[in-house]
């Protein structure tokens, strides 16, 4: 003979507290605004920002606590332009996610875009304070830039060296060494910071044409005139739509070996 349970109702309620009890109506929600920030993500890869910031923020209707899509609604209206919105939003991410290193840096991002030096230098300090950080050469580079921005050549220099020491090949990194180490009257560690920008990106990378720019004006300002015709010529070969190709071009004319 088989046995009936009867289980109250109060302790069937308690079990859900206790283990979570999913309902079809959450379920459906949870999916739905998945497939919204999935959509909104591969608009956003794909160079249609407004349309997939659009669909984040249907999936914000349903999900707002969710610290990776508040994550991604702050990238993308720092992309628009959209500064208040941005902050908004990458300080919610980080209130549902306090340890979140990679929001921290991109929150120190926006910062730098607003010229608020010194909140993005704390910023990128809490990035780099995280050890589960994987890519703290970003944020270093990042506080390098900062540094510079507020005149600090000293601080900056120290923080692109940290950058380099963390990952060795990192091109944009030597190219903003070297502009520190130029304004700094280091004029041959500044050499050399824009020879290794130039070989540790790949022609397709904006620094690439970028660098050979700078070590063509440097070479220029050493009297160098050879070296900075060949540099200047290889930078507007490189990216003749770049904006410093126009200076490029008259620094040319200018040169008579």
């Amino acid at each position: 003979m088989i046995r009936r349970i009867n289980i109250p109702l109060s302790v069937l309620c308690i079990l859900c507290v206790l283990f979570g009890c999913s309902t079809p109506q959450a379920t459906t929600d949870d999916k739905k605004a998945k497939a919204f920030e999935d959509l909104g993500n591969v608009l956003i890869r794909d160079g249609k920002s407004r349309e997939g910031l659009q669909n984040l923020l249907e999936a914000y209707k349903i999900n707002p606590d969710n610290a990776d899509l508040n994550h991604a609604i702050a990238l993308t209206y720092r992309e628009l332009g959209q500064y208040d919105f941005s902050l908004k939003h990458f300080e919610k991410a980080l209130v549902l996610r306090p340890r979140f290193p990679d929001a921290q840096n991109n929150l120190g991002t926006l910062y730098l875009m607003m010229g608020q030096w010194d909140a993005a230098i704390q910023s990128f300090q809490k990035a780099v304070d995280d050890l589960l950080y994987r890519t703290p050469h970003f944020a270093y580079n990042n506080m390098g830039m900062a540094y510079y921005a507020k005149g600090d050549l000293k601080n900056a220099i120290v923080h692109y060296q940290k950058a380099l020491q963390n990952y060795p090949a990192f091109g944009l990194c030597y190219k903003n060494l070297g502009q520190a180490y130029e304004a700094n009257g280091n004029l041959k560690e500044a050499v050399d910071a824009y020879g290794n920008a130039i070989q540790n990106s790949t022609p397709e990378d904006p620094e690439h044409p970028a660098a050979h720019f700078y070590l063509g004006k440097l070479y220029l300002k050493m009297g160098k005139k050879k070296e900075a015709k060949e540099m200047l010529a290889k930078a507007v070969e490189l990216d003749p739509k770049a904006p410093f190709a126009e200076e490029a071009k008259k620094l040319l004319n200018t040169i008579k070996l």
